[in-house]
């Protein structure tokens, strides 16, 4: 049967084209890591699957009812530190086998919502990006030290989806459950805050402070509970000490510091700020123009490695999903102007994906000399000019329809 023109693909054929993806990368990996120890290794140091689970976040559920405060390496809030305090009531293989879903299930979850929002059923697409996804060295190190950056990217990509669906209710819950994990995710509510959506912020800070709030002073106490926020200060020498020349800080002003061999200096750290006023002022405009919600998500992600002070690999967990938005966006470039602009920024995008990839991990073969380079960080910096390529001093026509 010879299919109309303009007829949608079959499904089979994503599927199929999906498969052979997952397959290559599959063999890809076991080439060049043949067991899984030798992944966990590779990837960064500790030589234990799941490393922070292991070795804080299941400590820390053991131990909560008994000192009622973090332990050292905790520095999370007491009601994800309830959760893993559940979580341990299990028989530990029982517990371990649902952390290991998790870790499987939030990446598949967050690449299958990204990649129906943005691939528009082409199985061309679908298939490259899970090529970009599978070999994204930001998730396969969430994955390696059994982190949440996913979970947590997950929650934000959906919450802004189930946001433009109308499920303000649901929206706020989900984005709620990832500030309680790590506060930064609430970088998301400027974009409702923009958009002018009090309905979805009043909810979100609500759920948020149910469950951060009043959930720990109801189990905990109320002194134990700000006891505990306090002791989480980010001014915690522990937290700060040595950070500026570990390899895998990906922080602007770190990453400065150890290509220039000195300490951090407060210039970088301001010129950061710079970057992420400029950022903002994306996100403003896509917000004035009525742009969609990945223009304003895109601009603040990118601007967290020039505010967070450690921005591990793991952060950079939201690479893939900008990446496709951004490499699209480029090839729907309108007009002269928009095609030099285009092809500028899709030329960004792609080296952005290399510098982030798997591959280039492998073949510079040094994780330290990786991560000392700031790869990630570079990657994450090539993103933000081709942002602001496609949608500062753009014709308002072609920045509408690449925000929609």
């Amino acid at each position: 049967m010879v299919r109309a023109r303009g007829s949608p693909p079959p499904a089979g054929a994503g599927v199929l084209a999906q498969g052979l993806v997952a397959a290559v990368v599959l063999a890809y990996f076991r080439a060049v890591w043949p067991t899984l120890g030798a992944f966990v290794v590779a990837i960064d140091h500790c030589a234990v699957l799941f490393c922070d689970y292991a070795l804080h976040f299941t400590r820390m559920g053991q131990e909560l009812f008994e000192t009622r405060e973090p332990r050292w390496g905790f520095y999370y809030s007491p009601s994800f530190a309830l959760g893993m305090w559940a979580l341990t009531r299990l028989p530990g293989a029982v517990a371990g086998a649902a952390w290991a879903a998790l870790q499987v299930a939030a990446p598949l979850l967050l690449y299958r919502v990204t990649a129906r929002r943005l691939c528009g059923g082409s199985p061309l697409w679908t298939a490259a990006y899970l090529l970009v996804f599978l070999t994204s060295l930001p998730v396969l190190a969430n994955f390696k030290w059994g982190q949440l950056s996913v979970l947590m990217a997950l929650c934000m990509f959906g919450s802004l989806h189930l946001q433009e669906r109308g499920r303000v209710g649901l929206a706020a819950l989900v984005l709620a459950l990832s500030i309680s994990i790590k506060y930064y995710s609430a970088i998301l509510l400027l974009h409702f805050l923009l958009k002018r959506d009090t309905r979805t912020v009043a909810l979100t800070l609500a759920a948020a402070l149910a469950l951060m709030v009043a959930l720990p002073v109801a189990t905990l106490g109320a002194s134990e509970t700000f006891r505990f926020y306090q002791l989480l200060d980010p001014a915690d020498p522990f937290a700060r000490s040595g950070v500026t020349h570990n390899p895998n800080s990906q922080y602007f002003a770190h990453v400065l510091a150890r290509l220039l061999s000195q300490d951090e200096a407060p210039w970088a750290r301001w010129l950061g700020y710079a970057v992420v006023a400029a950022n903002l002022s994306v996100a403003v405009g896509a917000a004035r123009r009525r742009e969609g919600g990945y223009t304003s998500l895109s601009a603040l992600l990118l601007s967290l490695p020039f505010a967070l002070p450690t921005s591990w690999p793991h952060y950079f967990v939201t690479l893939p999903p900008i990446q496709l938005f951004l490499a699209r966006s480029a090839l729907r470039g309108d007009g002269p102007q928009g095609r030099w602009r285009g092809a500028l920024s899709l030329a960004l995008v792609l080296l952005s994906l290399v510098l982030s990839s798997a591959l280039l991990f492998n073949a510079v073969g040094d994780r330290v000399a990786y991560g000392s380079a700031g790869c990630l960080l570079w990657a994450n910096v090539l993103l933000q000019i081709a942002l602001s390529l496609q949608h500062l001093g753009a014709p308002r026509a072609a920045r509408v329809a690449r925000g929609g």
